[in-house]
């Protein structure tokens, strides 16, 4: 049996039916999965389910179009001589015709489909391996990749944290809180110790505090700028 199928419509007098048979004699497999549809009445929206799903693989013959997007026939290379075909029958009741696939290849078929259905399979097999090949180069330039920038961040960090420990080292000789302090011409006492990071650079820097009102003059200054009065 090749596919079979019914289309359904109406006119003035009511339901009319009619059967198309095609691929007789060239429906190599036939193949139920799930998958995910889209069940829409209107397809205007979303109403994605999970679908118990029919395919049909078919030999098209060595003459056809190579692709469903394209319009053009010509010669066939063997591997594009053979197709999937959705008989899923999802949208029957909108216009779309109710697809009834079997398998009727065997043994005594036409010998050239089964000749190019081995070719057929062995181009799928090499291009699975190309693909596969493919993969794994990309997936090695990518661990490379990764590993590069992990490199780069770990040396950047390394470089930071030895930027911020001599700048912690520093305050370890700094004026201790409490300690009255001349920066400039400005004499005051240190409150605020500690090591901050400016546009990536690190620095022990002091606050010093005229008096202790809450408003008192405030500088803020890197440590070597504070003498001890």
């Amino acid at each position: 049996m090749p596919i079979t199928s019914t289309h359904y419509a109406y006119d003035g007098s009511g339901k009319v039916t009619s059967v198309e048979v095609e691929y007789t004699g060239r429906v190599l497999k036939v193949e139920t999965y799930t998958d995910r549809r889209n069940h829409s009445d209107t397809l205007d929206y979303s109403d994605w389910r999970t679908t118990q799903c029919t395919r049909a693989l078919v030999w098209l013959g060595t003459f056809g179009r190579p692709s469903v997007y394209t319009t053009e026939e010509r010669e066939l290379a063997p591997h594009e001589q053979f197709r999937w075909i959705d008989c899923t029958n999802i949208f029957v009741w909108r216009g779309s015709p109710e697809m009834v696939p079997v398998a009727d290849v065997g043994p005594d078929s036409e010998p050239l489909m089964l000749v190019n259905f081995i070719a057929y399979e062995s181009f799928l097999k090499a291009e699975a391996e190309r693909l596969a090949r493919e993969a794994a180069v990309r997936a090695e330039e990518e661990r490379k990749e990764r590993e590069k920038k992990e490199a780069a961040r770990a040396k950047r960090e390394a470089k930071d944290n030895a930027l911020k420990a001599a700048a912690e080292a520093l305050l370890a000789s700094a004026p201790k809180k409490g300690t009255q302090v001349k920066v400039g011409d400005f004499v005051g006492t240190v409150f605020w110790t500690g090591a901050t990071k400016y546009h990536g650079k690190w620095s022990a820097r002091l606050g010093v505090k005229q008096g202790t009102r809450r408003d008192a003059p405030v500088v803020w200054c890197e440590v070597g700028e504070a003498v001890p009065v």
